[in-house]
């Protein structure tokens, strides 16, 4: 588990914490945003013990944690990961931890112990308190429940293992259950008070932030700066024109080709090739745009190195190719009178 780049931290009790966390999905190595859902200051008489963050996905809500079934639904509220990070502001032993974790999972057992519980969950709640180290002042334990990967706990972001990574899908939720039981518990949790401030939603919830592809993506679109134009085409700041219209093969100028030419200011030069236009001629008085300097035929504008081979319908193909640029319109250069002869025979 790692804190989201450029994410909000926000204080309980004397520590900060970060609002959003990433959650690494082994073995697919994909990652699951988490963000701060609860949060909780737990002192005694005026002394701190420690402070809390309940983190979920953002479409669950807080009693996920508590694990309950959903009735006449397919989806489990715990089918998501769950996060609990715990900084310490007093010291503790690993036999500390071990004792509490193994008490206060028997009281919620209600009528059971864990020699109750089959071995294998035995074993791996025997596991799971062998990861405990004891922590110092100012030390974060983190808890996770990942599904279809197990319960990992992490000490100062520092992995110290996973547990049930080879239990069924029910399995592994109800080996979260049973640890996480230790502060949420039905019957007896650590502590009530902590209880119900981290099952109280934080206000206003936090938002998510954008990940890295989709705010490299809106960076792209945001320093294109595109602008629209007449027929569907825009025009781009890099000075490229595109359309979202399909090539046009005819040898007649489209509205919306001339609508795009008129725009670079080529209108003129092409029909000064004699290409037909399917559109009333304009006065030249009544017209409101601005005075474009003709373009010369000379030009390389279209690659044109030799005007004198290029018949109207190949100029009309090498206008395609540059209003279409990722549309494979192909450049035919006119025939001289040996090509037609050999097409003849």
């Amino acid at each position: 588990m790692r804190e989201a780049k450029d994410s909000p931290s926000m204080d309980v009790g004397s520590a900060t914490f970060s609002t959003i966390k990433r959650i690494s999905q082994v073995p697919n190595k994909s990652e699951t945003v988490l963000v701060a859902k609860g949060k909780s200051y737990l002192s005694y008489f005026y002394v701190g013990v420690c402070s809390t963050v309940l983190y979920l996905s953002p479409e669950v809500s807080n009693d996920a944690v508590l694990f309950q079934e959903n009735e006449g639904s397919q989806f489990h509220p715990t089918d998501t990961p769950i996060a609990m990070e715990i900084q310490y502001h007093k010291p503790a032993r690993a036999v500390d931890f071990q004792w509490a974790t193994n008490a206060f999972i028997e009281k919620n057992l209600r009528d059971k112990s864990i020699s109750d519980l089959p071995l294998d969950m035995q074993r791996k709640l025997s596991q799971f308190n062998d990861l405990y180290r004891d922590v110092r002042i100012g030390d974060r334990y983190t808890l996770e429940y990942i599904p279809r990967v197990g319960v990992r706990l992490h000490l100062n972001e520092q992995l110290l293992g996973t547990v049930g990574v080879d239990m069924k899908m029910k399995e592994q939720r109800e080996l979260a259950r049973i640890i996480y039981s230790v502060w949420f518990g039905s019957d007896t949790p650590f502590s009530e008070s902590m209880k119900k401030e981290l099952l109280t939603p934080i206000q206003p919830p936090v938002e998510t932030i954008p990940s890295p592809s989709l705010k490299d993506a809106q960076k792209s679109k945001a320093e294109i700066e595109a602008v629209t134009v007449d027929g569907g085409g825009m025009i781009l700041s890099s000075g490229i024109l595109s359309t979202s219209g399909t090539p046009n093969t005819s040898d007649e100028l489209t509205e919306e080709e001339r609508s795009l030419l008129e725009s670079l200011g080529l209108l003129e030069t092409v029909t000064e090739q004699s290409v037909p236009s399917p559109m009333p001629s304009r006065d030249p008085s009544s017209s409101t745009k601005k005075s474009v300097p003709a373009i010369s035929t000379q030009t390389n504008l279209f690659d044109s190195s030799n005007t004198s081979n290029i018949n109207q319908s190949s100029t009309l193909t090498r206008i395609r190719n540059f209003m279409f640029p990722n549309k494979n319109v192909s450049v035919q250069p006119e025939k001289n009178g040996l090509d037609r002869t050999m097409d003849e025979t």
